[in-house]
């Protein structure tokens, strides 16, 4: 269990800093404007991305697929949250009704 822990925690903060660095500009005017910033910070996004992939192949057994659908559920989740409270979007009842799904196939992959 600690194992599955520490790995959702590794991918959801390197899909929070993905976030930033690509949407954080519509929020902050100066962040679109240094692009250098945005290359920099990619440095060490890459390196939790490689680590929770190191990560997500052990729990998972070196298997690739479940990896990939926890990774795109939890993006999908971030994305939601981060887009509502940041940026102050509106979640519609499709939005919901996919996190709810996206929560689900997290569910089904770990367990």
């Amino acid at each position: 269990m600690k194992k599955i822990i520490m790995f959702l925690l590794v991918i959801t903060i390197a899909q929070v800093l993905v976030w930033f660095q690509t949407y954080g500009q519509y929020r902050w005017e100066w962040l679109g404007k240094n692009i250098w910033f945005l290359l920099l910070f990619s440095i060490p996004i890459t390196c939790l991305w490689l680590l929770g992939t190191k990560m997500g192949m052990g729990v998972f057994d070196g298997k690739t697929w479940p990896l990939r659908f926890v990774g795109f559920c939890s993006g999908i989740i971030v994305f939601a949250f981060l887009s509502k409270y940041v940026l102050n979007e509106e979640m519609s009842p499709r939005t919901i009704i996919s996190l709810i799904l996206c929560c689900l196939i997290i569910l089904i992959q770990l367990f």
